[in-house]
Formats: C-alpha cells, sequence, structure tokens
C-alpha cells in the first residue's frame, strides 16, 4: 500500500509540470499573435493602406498594399515587435535564400532578402526557421516565400 502511495506521490508532479507548461506556451504564444496584429493596425492606420494580400507565418506577417505599392513587414520577437512599411520602389532586388544543414541536408531557415535602393540596405523576413517552426510547415512556407517573391516581380 505504501509503495503505491509513494509511487503516485512521484508519478503525479509530472502531469501537473506539463499542463502548467503547455498553459504558459500558449499564453506567451497569444501574446506574440496580439502583438503582430496592433502592429499591423498600427501600420495601415499610419500609413492609410488598402492591403489587397497578407499572409501571417507564427509571429511574423507580410502584406501588401497595391494600389499605394507599399509592403508591409511585422515580426514579433522576444517581447519586441518590430515593423516596417516599405515602398515597392525601392525595392531594387528580392531573392529567397534555403540555408540547409551540411550534415543532414534539411532546410534550417527560408529567407526573403529584399535589396533597397539609394544604400538602404537590406531586410530580411523569415518565413520558416526549424527551431521557431514546425516542420510540417516548411513545404507551405517554401511555396508562400516563392509566391511573394513573385509578387515583387509584377509592378
Amino acid at each position: 500500500m505504501y509503495v503505491v502511495l509513494v509511487v503516485l506521490m512521484l508519478l503525479i508532479p509530472i502531469p501537473i509540470y506539463f499542463a502548467f507548461r503547455s498553459l504558459f506556451e500558449n499564453k506567451h504564444n497569444r501574446k506574440g499573435i496580439q502583438a503582430v496584429k496592433d502592429a499591423y493596425k498600427r501600420v495601415i492606420k499610419r500609413y492609410t493602406l488598402s492591403i489587397s494580400e497578407v499572409n501571417k507565418f507564427g509571429n511574423r506577417l507580410i502584406a501588401i498594399d497595391r494600389t499605394m505599392g507599399k509592403l508591409v513587414l511585422v515580426v514579433y520577437k522576444n517581447g519586441i515587435t518590430w515593423e516596417k512599411c516599405i515602398s515597392l520602389d525601392e525595392v531594387m532586388f528580392c531573392q529567397i535564400i534555403k540555408t540547409t544543414n551540411k550534415v543532414s541536408g534539411c532546410i534550417q531557415k527560408v529567407i526573403m532578402e529584399l535589396t533597397l535602393s539609394n544604400n538602404h540596405g537590406i531586410i530580411n523576413f523569415l518565413f520558416f526557421h526549424e527551431t521557431l517552426d514546425d516542420m510540417g510547415d516548411l513545404p507551405h512556407r517554401l511555396k508562400r516565400s516563392q509566391y511573394w517573391k513573385k509578387r515583387f516581380n509584377i509592378k
């Protein structure tokens, strides 16, 4: 009898730990989603945009306003929200960079790199990262990155 009680006392904290952990992760994820939504609304209001297309990838968002020729990028990471509104006329070059693991050959990152005119630099937008995103999302994210690259070439 005492052995059963001891075993139960040792095993019961494990499911409680995982329940609290998942509850905390969901709360943190919801905070990121809300931060992205709020930043997106701020950018739309600030630049009076009428968005024609938008895609959200975890705590990252990309949108385009075809009528005004603007690109909106929003990223939430480590409690900080980064938002950028870029004129499509500033984008000189767009390429998709896939970083692979040299040992396994698996794709680790998919980044869209935007080169801006007038030495305004390079902007990277992360479509996929193996530690942040689910590997099952990789094929969809690759297609989305290629789709967005084509959207810049149509002016």
